[in-house]
């Protein structure tokens, strides 16, 4: 241990009177039992290892002094910001480190103003009717902060809605409510609403989006253009009651035609005529396994078979027959041809 301690660097200084009234200070102390501790003390003329406890102080060992250099006095210690920095500027004994940083310092001044001048500014240009057209910068930071709504929106107006509500039904009426699971049914209906979707989509880039990316037409423009063939499939597939409810609602002038069909009125009234036509095409899905149902349930009624589910005979039946006349297919063509009718 006292091999050791000669090794210790020198910590805040701690003034100690010793029963020899001579002023040291504490640069190390060791634990080494309960309520005993080994301590070095500096003094003027030797390092002293005592042994401290609750009831006595003994000296162990005398070691050789520190040189002057290695100790830091009290008075020494830096008291405000001013003179820390100027310690660190001119630390005795290390290279100078903030001076060699204070040459790059114009550097970096130089720096800024072209760091500045990358950023583009935010340019509006007035428009013939009275509007205002913003600079490319401000458009992309609209389209990037309305991508969180996009796919909530394109769902709503494309044909998935009713895709999966039929897929929905098609898996109640078998009686096999987790098969296909929920991500069969999600892929299968998100590829065929893009297989439906896509002579639309087709028009839409056609028409809005590569004279855009060319510079040929402006963000407002490309929105016209590419709402346009959204606004006709949407109308092919709504209900003029369903219109006239909503006009009504929203307290509108009368409509002359289908291309004066605002689109708040329009988006509102073609999600409720797809969510009919999902029902209407659901319950035609539901009879011929209602039918198979009542025949088992009938079945099990005259033999007497009480406590059989009729459910569990029945699954089976459901399935081959849908396996037999090819359901799939029957269905995703359905689906197909109910938006092209």
């Amino acid at each position: 241990m006292l091999k050791n301690a000669q090794t210790v660097q020198p910590a805040h200084a701690q003034p100690v009177v010793s029963t020899s009234s001579v002023v040291g200070q504490v640069s190390a102390s060791v634990q080494v039992g309960r309520q005993k501790r080994v301590v070095i003390v500096d003094t003027a003329d030797a390092r002293l290892v005592l042994g401290v406890t609750a009831q006595q102080i003994t000296h162990l060992h005398s070691l050789s002094p520190l040189p002057p250099e290695a100790c830091l006095p009290v008075s020494a210690a830096p008291q405000d910001f001013r003179q820390l920095f100027q310690n660190l500027v001119k630390r005795p004994g290390k290279p100078p480190m903030m001076r060699r940083l204070l040459p790059l310092l114009p550097l970096l001044m130089l720096l800024a103003p072209a760091a500045h001048a990358q950023l583009p500014g935010l340019i509006s240009q007035p428009l013939a009717n009275g509007g205002q057209s913003w600079s490319l910068p401000v458009q992309t930071l609209v389209f990037i902060t309305s991508l969180t709504f996009i796919p909530a929106v394109l769902l709503m107006i494309t044909s998935f809605t009713r895709i999966i509500i039929v897929f929905g039904l098609l898996r109640n009426a078998l009686g096999t409510p987790s098969a296909p699971p929920n991500q069969v049914m999600l892929g299968l209906a998100l590829f065929l609403n893009f297989f439906i979707m896509a002579p639309t989509f087709d028009k839409i880039y056609t028409d809005a989006y590569l004279p855009f990316s060319q510079d040929k037409i402006s963000m407002d423009v490309a929105i016209d253009k590419g709402a346009q063939p959204l606004r006709e499939f949407m109308l092919r597939q709504t209900r003029e009651t369903d219109l006239a409810l909503f006009a009504r609602l929203a307290n509108s002038a009368p409509i002359q035609g289908p291309e004066a069909v605002p689109m708040r009125i329009l988006l509102p009234a073609y999600v409720t005529s797809e969510l009919k036509t999902a029902f209407q095409i659901g319950f035609t899905v539901f009879i011929p396994f209602l039918i198979i149902d009542l025949v088992v349930a009938s079945v099990l009624m005259a033999l007497g078979m009480m406590m059989v589910p009729p459910a569990t005979i029945s699954l089976p039946f459901k399935l081959m027959l849908f396996v037999l006349v090819d359901g799939w297919q029957l269905l995703v063509g359905s689906l197909a041809q109910s938006f092209y009718s």
